[in-house]
């Protein structure tokens, strides 16, 4: 571990030293910790590495806004040691390896991990950060049928109670699938459970 101690360091750090994860303060002197992460995704040097947003509680718009400018994750204080070592393997196992490759596919739909962006059949697809989110961890994590509740957490990391929580994303994954088309069908519905992605080759039409 490399600790800096004000945002205009962090850059230049980051940069030198290719670390395998970014913990990254919400606030920080100097440049504020949103400013830092959207300067890391634009530089190509960091532009792959894993940032994970540390912060006392915040409401869903800041987080929210911390997707749109590139972070990965967000860990609310007070957090234990196990849990931070957690969640900090969880994002290096979900970010970190799909990153060395720079994009994640299924059948024709791409999400380029290093642009954020959705295409699908090489046409550019306009989404959300909300979104891009929800693909990047139904990709990230293909094959494999997530909760509901573990998705909303991923969303929104959880401010409302279980049945809305299953409301919201059962919406998104709805714009979502719309907005791919017919290869909406790859986001699959897992009855009692979840969602999950099928990179099949000819993935089933969709049953809700």
């Amino acid at each position: 571990m490399i600790p800096v101690r004000d945002g205009s360091q962090t850059l230049p750090s980051a940069a030198a030293t290719r670390p395998d994860v970014i913990l990254l303060e919400l606030t920080l002197p100097e440049i504020d910790g949103l400013e830092v992460c959207r300067r890391l995704r634009a530089d190509r040097r960091t532009s792959h590495i894993p940032v994970m947003l540390l912060s006392e509680a915040v409401e869903e718009p800041v987080k929210v806004l911390g997707f749109e400018v590139g972070a990965n994750d967000f860990l609310a204080r007070p957090f234990g040691l196990d849990e931070f070592t957690a969640r900090v393997k969880s994002l290096m196992r979900r970010v970190g390896g799909p990153r060395r490759s720079g994009v994640l596919s299924g059948g024709s739909v791409e999400l380029d991990l290093d642009r954020y962006q959705v295409s699908v059949g090489g046409h550019p697809v306009t989404v959300t950060a909300r979104q891009l989110a929800l693909l990047c961890e139904l990709m990230s994590m293909s094959g494999i049928a997530l909760r509901r509740s573990y998705l909303h957490e991923r969303m929104s990391a959880g401010g409302n109670g279980k049945a809305d929580g299953q409301r919201t994303i059962d919406s998104l994954v709805a714009r979502l699938r719309s907005k791919l088309g017919s290869e909406g069908r790859r986001i699959v519905t897992v009855r009692g459970v979840g969602y999950r992605f099928d990179t099949s080759r000819h993935a089933k039409p969709m049953k809700d």
